[in-house]
């Protein structure tokens, strides 16, 4: 993984390009929450997009959301 910095495995990974990741970890919480899910983006126009849930479908789908995102970023790039 060329995410030395995340510690947790993570739940969904995309590669949009070779400098663009999509990457959703989960992490441990208290009984209160039993997991925390961040999604970021590593690279492209939306770097350091960061979103946290605590429900695995909705992680899942800004996952998807963020993917379709830089991929659209690539898309204006190549036209200009």
């Amino acid at each position: 993984m060329s995410v030395a910095s995340d510690m947790w495995p993570p739940f969904a990974r995309t590669q949009i390009a070779s400098n663009v990741i999509v990457l959703t970890t989960s992490h441990p919480q208290p009984k209160e929450c039993a997991f925390l899910f961040v999604t970021r983006v590593l690279g492209g126009v939306l770097d350091g997009e960061e979103y946290t849930h605590t429900a695995a479908n909705e992680a899942l789908a800004m996952h998807c959301a963020l993917a379709e995102w830089c991929r659209a970023g690539l898309d204006l790039d190549k036209a200009s």
